[in-house]
């Protein structure tokens, strides 16, 4: 641990530069290096860090300072104050906020971004952590966009929850940019490295280009760039693709070092620097690169096992895919791929991507038709009717669902025989037959027109449905069709009925039973009906969590803002869009979940500030969850138990650290003002009774024991200090006694006679001396024939010369008599005669000399 010190008293404090509740930051001169320098102050809640903190900053400090990295304000000091608080001084670096330059042109915004992620590269090859990227701690030189200062470094060390780096209540910037194994350390596996910073980054980038992220938070991201400017940068789907593969929530799937999410950001613009002209491809289509561009796509390989092998032609089998190697996952906290730089090495591991779930667009007439449900060549061509008991399927299974809709504007699934058979139309036959079944189409039209009511938006859009026609039903004629091919699996077929009845609940139990290795051996009827039960299961539930996300946060029902969360992020984001208020809401109720979970994970940790805060960020977003005002109770309560111990032991910084911090969270607790009042003033008094007993002490030992009795006397002991007290007063007493043991003596100065002339006054002098000092001299004076002797005070001339001046009035020209009494400090008396044996004062006759 270094010395402490003082070192706002040696710097020059300038101005403020940044106020937070925990870190303060000034622009200061430093007379030592006679230059402004940037003071960054920190203050953990509660008092003075610990010495795992002091340690964790020193470290991570004086290697900052070792390392003087490039695109970071060199570090000149650091240290901690007498109070425990960490000083970082660095150079004062010039810029602009990042923010302010978002509205630059596109390459120049990109090259920035590029820049500020080769920043935080290099602190990660250096085997340190930023834990506190945010836009806010971003600046951008003036005249060169390519050279950017990355600040806010030292609050993690310091401040961090052990292990994680989290800094919780510090400033709304951490918390929105924070990567998700901060808030939750078991997705760390064992503590948070360089993809934390991987994650803020992508998130800083995602803001300065105002991108999109839908179901951030998530396993599986995804990124959609404005589109202007998908328009304008070449590689815009695989910037997308790199971004939403930082962003996603396990940190040991973010397969992607910061290194290539800046050679992504740069190689989404073309070769020299400009943009692809606008108008090149319509919105959602992939702008062609010309062939020597790179660009990211270099960088963005994917894997083997996400390459989909090009359709076989007809009669053919699919060629089999090579064997493949997986590509080697990186964990959190493994040292950074220094290798990677710049993506020119080798061995470097594919990345791996998912591809990024592109916003729909509204399909044109031809699109539509494309989607139509198809006939398959064998059932154009049947002469009876398919067997089975099970009814066609109506219009609304074959058109599917807004949400089946969009699955399918790729085109038609393959045909069962294989991707090379041909689909056919109806004949005209067949229509004419189909049109005589009058009551089966007016059914169809009922489903139809019911599907279409759900998705207002979605019935705007409805792809043309061609209806497939059904013979009468009659028994079915053995082999005139092939064996098994009506047979529908009896889950299937429950889901469906529960799905028809309205039964949400027991659709998707149905469908639950169903492994993934039997959804893999699906026939191709099979898996349609699978698709559209999930598609209209997706539209049933997405009112049901939209009526149960409004109903939480009114009500403040934690498990069902979960659950609704938990469905309406599986939505595209256009949708959300489409409904006025929807984003906002699930923002708002992803901000109670996280809160939720931080609060009750505090209280698990025994973190009583943590727990007020975000049970006071609780109450002001869900006023009515109950459980966020109890567990506030219960941490103030703990908060101020633990106040009053420090307070009792005499630790008055941390316990008015304590009670500020809770005064902070909750300001209008009931009598916390009266107890911090009571605390302070207690320290007040504590402080005056310590400096009495420093100041008794020093009066002992430098002899002058009635001075350090005299600061005693002027504080009032209480129960702590009383016998402290006691034993300083006994022992100035003592030494008191030792200097004062004896008494004065008095005597007359010189030889003279005590005579005066008639009315005239005489002045007889006195020497009064003591060993330690003379506290009172009086003389006891009486005229001759006057029993009763008449007290007169004298008061030094000098330190023991005293002038007794027998005036006219005193002597009335008769003979006087007298005596001189001295007392010292401890009350010991000195005479020069005695009320039996006074001195005589006469008057001097005419014959005497």
């Amino acid at each position: 641990m270094t010395k402490s010190r003082k070192i706002i008293e040696e710097l020059q404090i300038k101005q403020v530069i940044k106020v937070a509740p925990q870190t303060t930051v000034f622009r200061a001169f430093d007379p030592a290096r006679e230059k402004e320098v940037a003071l960054k102050l920190l203050t953990p809640a509660g008092g003075g860090g610990s010495d795992a903190a002091c340690e964790a900053f020193l470290s991570f400090a004086g290697r900052l300072q070792q390392l003087e990295l490039g695109g970071f304000p060199t570090v000149l000091d650091f240290g901690f104050t007498p109070d425990k608080r960490a000083f970082l001084e660095a150079e004062l670096v010039p810029g602009v906020a990042l923010l302010e330059r978002a509205g630059a042109e596109a390459g120049t915004v990109l090259r920035t971004l590029a820049a500020v992620a080769r920043t935080a590269n290099s602190l990660a090859e250096a085997g340190l952590v930023h834990h506190n990227l945010s836009s806010d701690n971003v600046l951008v030189a003036a005249d060169d966009p390519d050279v950017v200062w990355l600040l806010g470094l030292g609050s993690a060390a310091f401040l961090g929850a052990e292990g994680t780096g989290a800094l919780p209540g510090h400033s709304p910037e951490w918390e929105t940019f924070a990567a998700p194994e901060h808030h939750e350390p078991e997705l760390a596996d064992g503590g948070v490295g360089w993809p934390a910073d991987l994650y803020s980054t992508a998130l800083i980038a995602c803001q300065v280009l105002g991108a999109d992220v839908g179901s951030l938070g998530s396993p599986a991201p995804s990124v959609r760039l404005p589109a202007e400017l998908r328009k304008a940068l070449a590689g815009a789907v695989d910037l997308e693709r790199a971004l939403s593969t930082a962003l996603r929530r396990s940190p040991g799937e973010r397969t992607l070092s910061l290194s290539l999410l800046a050679a992504a950001l740069e190689g989404a613009v073309t070769p020299g620097g400009g943009t692809a002209p606008s108008g090149g491809a319509e919105e959602g289509e992939a702008v062609q690169k010309p062939a020597g561009d790179a660009g990211a796509t270099v960088l963005m390989e994917v894997t083997p096992e996400m390459v989909v092998p090009p359709p076989a032609k007809a009669g053919e089998e699919p060629s089999p895919r090579p064997a493949e190697t997986p590509p080697a996952r990186r964990g959190p906290n493994d040292t950074h791929p220094a290798a990677e730089k710049g993506g020119e090495k080798e061995g470097v591991p594919p990345t791996q991507v998912i591809p990024a779930a592109e916003l729909p667009v509204k399909p044109s007439p031809s699109a539509q038709a494309a989607k139509a449900a198809p006939v398959s060549k064998k059932k154009a061509e049947a002469t009876s009717p398919p067997p089975g008991p099970a009814a066609p399927p109506p219009a609304s299974r074959a058109a599917g669902t807004p949400a089946q809709a969009e699955k399918k504007k790729s085109g038609p699934p393959p045909a069962k025989g294989g991707p090379g058979k041909q689909r056919f139309s109806v004949p005209p036959v067949a229509l004419v037959v189909a049109g005589g079944l009058v009551v089966v189409l007016a059914v169809v039209v009922l489903l139809f027109m019911r599907a279409g009511t759900k998705h207002e938006e979605a019935a705007q859009s409805m792809p043309v449905v061609v209806i497939e026609p059904t013979a009468v039903p009659a028994q079915p004629t053995p082999g005139t069709s092939e064996e098994g091919e009506g047979a529908m699996d009896p889950r299937l077929v429950a889901a469906r009925s529960a799905l028809d009845q309205g039964d949400v609940a027991g659709t998707r139990q149905a469908l639950a039973e169903l492994s993934p290795d039997e959804e893999a051996g699906l026939s191709e009827d099979e898996r349609d009906e699978l698709d559209s039960i999930r598609a209209e299961l997706e539209g049933a539930g997405t009112e049901q969590a939209v009526s149960q996300l409004e109903r939480g946060l009114r009500t403040g029902s934690i498990n069902g803002l979960r659950r609704a969360v938990d469905t309406l992020s599986k939505l595209p984001s256009s949708e959300l869009r489409s409904r006025r208020g929807l984003t906002d809401q699930i923002a708002k109720a992803r901000r109670v979940l996280q809160a939720h979970t931080l609060m009750w994970r505090a209280r698990k940790a025994g973190d009583h500030l943590q727990v007020l805060e975000r049970a006071g960020t609780l109450i002001e977003l869900v006023p009515k969850y109950s459980g966020a005002f109890k567990l506030r109770e219960e941490a103030a309560a703990a908060l101020e138990k633990d106040a009053e111990a420090a307070a009792n032991q005499g630790d008055f910084t941390r316990a008015i650290g304590l009670l500020n911090a809770e005064q902070r969270y909750w300001p209008k607790r009931r009598g916390l003002a009266d107890r911090l009042a009571h605390v302070k003033a207690t320290e007040e008094h504590n402080r005056q009774q310590q400096t009495a007993l420093q100041r008794a002490s020093a009066a002992l030992a430098a002899s002058r024991p009635e001075e350090g009795l005299e600061a005693l006397r002027g504080v009032r002991p209480d129960s702590g200090f009383a016998v402290r007290f006691a034993d300083m007063t006994n022992r100035l007493q003592q030494k008191l006694d030792e200097m004062d043991a004896q008494a004065p003596k008095v005597s007359l100065t010189e030889d003279i006679r005590l005579r005066y002339k008639k009315n005239e006054p005489l002045e007889i002098p006195l020497t009064v001396t003591d060993d330690y000092r003379v506290e009172q001299v009086k003389v006891m004076m009486r005229t001759e024939g006057k029993p009763a002797y008449r007290e007169l005070s004298l008061k030094p001339k000098t330190s023991s010369h005293y002038i007794f001046n027998l005036t006219p009035a005193l002597h009335q020209n008769e003979t006087v008599e007298f005596y001189v009494v001295a007392t010292d400090r401890s009350g010991h008396t000195g005479f020069l005669g005695s009320p039996s044996k006074p001195l005589e004062v006469t008057r001097k006759k005419w014959y005497q000399r």
